[in-house]
């Protein structure tokens, strides 16, 4: 396989032809104004069925990533209209996809055939040519587009890329055995303890809980009894005190740049007071205050477990 690309023009007028094909033909027009679109039909409720050839805006080629020398070659297309009720069906001959969720099932194929090729088109425009699942069609690739909202269009000129979707080794290509791909990339280390850094990112923003609210269990516990919530995206060196919502202080936790947790930026909560007594259901404060940084309060919220007493 190989890369394709569309070519939005102003209007259908400077487009290509394409076939047009039409799904749930075996029913009877979804919407009254489908019905002079849908000029053959199947008794096949999958079937996609050539109906004509309509002219759409856009051009469609073959083109060569390894060699931009290389003039593109335009191939053949089609579009599937599918006759269901609006808006997860639409039929009016033109390629027109919608922002429905469904796009209207406007769906184009791309076909691997040169453009115009008279012996492909009378191959393509036959009444009980079927789309789907047909091993003997020509279908590089299949494309089922919707519009971002009602009012989006495309702008001539516009041009859309369809890449193959596997990986590319140097001399593989047969067409180009003499211009190997190389794959060059570049990393940056990542920065510890820059307090300018983090403040100028404004990385106190970035602190979350997890789970935030915690619901009597996470998939995250250890066991029954080792219950904890994670403090996350943490600077190396902060202070977190927890408090109720009457403002007593429970818990202090202290994060620094030492020992095992030097690059670390998470810190965990086992859900208990300074006492070591399980928290109760509620809501708690996080108050993180980060020398050089800043300060930042998160609220925690914690629904415990109901406990069982055996007697």
């Amino acid at each position: 396989m190989t890369t394709y690309k569309i070519v939005f023009t102003s209007d259908t007028n400077s487009g290509q032809i394409a076939y047009r094909f039409c799904a749930k033909t075996n029913n009877p027009p979804a919407d009254p104004s489908f019905a002079p679109y849908i000029v053959n039909t199947n008794a096949s409720t999958t079937a996609v069925i050539y109906q004509d050839k309509r002219r759409v805006p856009f051009q469609v080629f073959e083109v060569n990533p390894f060699d931009s020398t290389e003039a593109p070659r335009q191939v053949n297309v089609a579009f599937a209209e599918n006759n269901d009720t609006i808006p997860r069906g639409l039929v009016n001959g033109r390629w027109d996809p919608t922002s429905d969720s469904t796009g209207s099932y406007e769906i184009l194929y791309i076909f691997n055939s040169n453009y115009g090729d008279p012996a492909w088109d009378a191959f393509y425009a036959q009444p009980t040519r079927n789309l789907f699942i047909s091993l003997t069609i020509d279908i590089a690739y299949i494309w089922a587009p919707r519009l971002a909202n009602s009012g989006a269009k495309t702008t001539a000129g516009d041009e859309f890329y369809i890449y193959p979707y596997h990986l590319t080794r140097p001399y593989f290509q047969a067409s180009a055995p003499n211009k190997p791909m190389f794959y060059e990339f570049s990393t940056i280390a990542p920065t510890y303890g820059d307090q300018n850094v983090a403040k100028n990112e404004n990385a106190l923003e970035k602190i979350r809980v997890v789970p935030n609210p915690y619901y009597g269990y996470s998939t995250l516990d250890r066991t029954i009894s080792d219950k904890f919530v994670t403090f996350r995206n943490l600077p190396l060196n902060c202070t977190i005190k927890i408090y109720t919502l009457g403002g007593d202080l429970i818990k202090t936790l202290n994060k620094s740049a030492t020992g095992n947790i030097t690059n670390s930026s998470t810190i965990e909560w086992n859900l208990q007071n300074q006492d070591k007594v399980p928290v109760s259901s509620g809501i708690y404060v996080a108050l993180i205050d980060a020398p050089g940084i800043g300060q930042k309060v998160i609220k925690v919220v914690i629904f415990t477990a109901q406990e069982r007493i055996n007697f």
